[in-house]
């Protein structure tokens, strides 16, 4: 007799059982909204209450972006940042950027093993992301999962990028602070001159200060941030010995309060919600064009640029 295997039924819940669920917290409503944004199997109405939703509620999470090279130690930052975060009582959601397979477009890497230790808590959240090959970093499916991580009221949205180039900066225009964080010995003193995003983010986080390399980079930074307006604060610390993280926090915790007293947090979400739109303008058409020349015919005595701007005027595009 062929034995019988129970299967566990997948819950099935309609938009309404999602947002609501989501609205009031629940981890199942949150997952899954998660998961239909980035399947792209949201409906338009469902984002919309989402956004809606977070203009009218009083309550605002902090949004933090965490920056940084490779081997800077941004994984390990954002563990122990948790940890202490967690130990106030706080709720985290942690969204962590990662590079994309160039087979299946799904993340290459995942950083939840670094939490481990932290897990089960039903007040800390960890969801990784593709970056799906972006120019920027940050692709629009990232942005709509800070609103759905906002509508479930986390205390901090803690999002770190895949590392930061010269022209991956995106992760500026989708939180309310950004730190950049470096590590002495890295090259990171000639490479964060040459980027320019120091210039873009609000604080510099000199991660492995314990280093005896650390107070060369330092005093380096120090000169250059004299030279750039709005400049950054820098901040020492090392995660791994778990020192300075809780002036960290004081710092973030000030620091968003002022930008929220004196109207620039509104002003930042502002600029947050244009740049999506445009960002999701590119996502759009770049698939288009894409499917486009997959598909399209090959002349080469035909002129690349004239059939660029040819089949733009058919799309409707003005040129």
């Amino acid at each position: 007799m062929r034995n019988k295997v129970s299967k566990k039924k997948r819950l099935v819940l309609t938009e309404e059982e999602v947002f609501r669920r989501l609205i009031q917290g629940d981890e199942v409503g949150l997952a899954r909204a998660l998961s239909m944004i980035y399947r792209e199997e949201a409906t338009s109405s469902l984002l919309s209450r989402i956004y809606a939703y977070n203009a009218d509620k009083k309550h605002k999470s902090k949004v933090i972006g965490i920056t940084g090279a490779g081997g800077v130690g941004k994984s390990t930052l954002i563990s122990v940042l948790a940890e202490a975060l967690l130990k106030k009582g706080l709720r985290i959601g942690i969204i962590a950027v990662d590079p994309s397979s160039p087979k299946t477009g799904g993340a290459l890497l995942g950083d939840r093993i670094r939490l481990q230790h932290l897990f089960p808590n039903p007040n800390l959240f960890f969801r990784s992301f593709s970056s799906r090959g972006m120019v920027g970093g940050i692709n629009p499916f990232i942005f709509d999962a800070v609103a759905v991580l906002e509508a479930a009221s986390f205390d901090y949205i803690i999002i770190e990028t895949l590392g930061i180039g010269q022209d991956e900066i995106d992760i500026v225009h989708m939180c309310d602070l950004t730190a950049l964080v470096i590590a002495p010995g890295l090259g990171d003193d000639v490479q964060f001159l040459k980027s320019g995003v120091i210039e873009l983010v609000d604080l510099i986080v000199m991660n492995k200060s314990d280093l005896p390399t650390a107070s060369r980079t330092v005093g380096i930074l120090n000169s250059y941030t004299r030279m750039v307006e709005n400049h950054p604060d820098i901040i020492k610390l090392s995660a791994y010995k778990k020192q300075g993280i809780m002036e960290l926090i004081e710092y973030i915790d000030n620091k968003w309060q002022e930008l929220l007293d004196n109207g620039s947090l509104e002003k930042r979400r502002m600029e947050r919600w244009k740049f999506q739109v445009g960002n999701w303008m590119r996502y759009i058409i770049g698939k288009r064009i894409h499917k486009f020349v997959e598909k399209g015919e090959v002349n080469p005595k035909a002129s690349p640029y004239e059939i660029a701007i040819s089949t733009l005027k058919e799309w409707g595009c003005e040129v």
